[in-house]
């Protein structure tokens, strides 16, 4: 019976330490649909700007459907943890986030737009995708330890309206 206390108690304890607020959680949910809803204005200008050969536009479209889909499962998670906030959620929606991050960090590298104007401005908003992904990831704390809560707890998202605005600085609005 005094185990099952014990148990218990530390259960009770470890839930604030892994769940960060619920403000936070609310920010990061509406980012990853702001960022997941950004990816097809870039596809639309890699199509037509110049891309060197229909292959690796093919290959570019790829790299972004999957940073889509792992966009799309960050968001699901997100819910989810609002819900039911876990290490175990944690650290999905950080793997998730995580293979987003490198998915447009692939497409950045592999994008070949002709047009440096355009490229410039690919590379601008890709750039600031990939940082407010990272920055998502950084408020879900994947240890039950005082550290990792204080430095989720830290982090400042961006607005919605803020990173629509910076995005739209590279890419013009398409909504």
């Amino acid at each position: 019976m005094k185990l099952k206390n014990i148990a218990i108690v530390l259960a009770a304890l470890a839930i604030p330490l892994v769940a960060c607020t619920q403000s936070q959680i609310k920010q990061a949910e509406s980012l990853t649909q702001v960022i997941l809803e950004d990816v097809p204005p870039i596809l639309q200008i890699l199509a037509g700007a110049g891309v060197l050969a229909e292959p690796e536009l093919s290959k570019d479209q790829a790299v972004a459907g999957q940073a889509e889909a792992d966009l799309a499962l960050a968001e699901t998670l997100i819910q989810d943890y609002q819900t039911t906030p876990t290490i175990t959620t944690a650290q999905k929606i950080q793997a998730a986030l995580a293979d987003a991050q490198a998915n447009l960090a692939t497409l950045l590298q592999a994008a070949r737009v002709l047009n440096l104007q355009k490229r410039e401005l690919l590379a601008g908003a890709i750039t600031l995708l990939i940082n407010n992904v990272r920055q998502v990831s950084l408020i879900f704390p994947t240890q039950a330890t005082a550290r990792a809560v204080k430095v989720s707890n830290q982090v400042k998202l961006p607005s919605v309206k803020e990173l629509q605005d910076k995005f739209h600085q590279f890419i013009p609005a398409t909504r």
